[in-house]
């Protein structure tokens, strides 16, 4: 009885150093758009543990925005909170993270962004000799 225990006792310190800490959000992440005005973003992402932190961009070729974010792994998802650099509301400036509230999901090998609950953008990992797809979904076909 005693191999018994000590065996479960092994596995269970075993299975706990497997435990998953959830997705991994880390990395650089970018969105492309070329119909219209263009749209481009980029998130740049920190993760350590549960605990999310970087820098986006986020606008077309007329005008945009940029900033910092952080936040926390819940499960699947990445809650993350916005400050802007370029914002012209004080309240929204950074530091002050509370700009916009919105969560990232992790879809095979995309990172997908909501902005509440709608889907806003779906990003895709970008490094060096990387092709960021073009999304032009929602163009016209006398946009293109």
């Amino acid at each position: 009885m005693k191999g018994k225990s000590l065996v479960a006792a092994l596995l269970s310190l075993a299975c706990a150093s497997c435990a998953t800490t959830g997705p991994d959000f880390a990395g650089l992440w970018s969105y492309r758009q070329e119909c219209r005005f263009g749209h481009v973003a980029n998130l740049e992402l920190l993760q350590e543990d549960a605990r999310i932190s970087g820098s986006w961009d986020d606008g077309t070729r007329v005008r945009g925005e940029s900033g910092l974010l952080k936040g926390t792994v819940e499960g699947t998802r990445a809650r993350v909170w916005f400050c802007s650099e370029t914002a012209d509301d004080p309240k929204h400036a950074c530091p002050n993270m509370g700009q916009e509230e919105a969560y990232l999901e992790r879809v095979g090998d995309a990172l997908v962004w909501y902005r509440g609950a709608q889907e806003y953008l779906t990003l895709h990992r970008n490094g060096e000799g990387v092709v960021i797809p073009v999304d032009d979904r929602d163009c016209a076909e006398d946009d293109e």
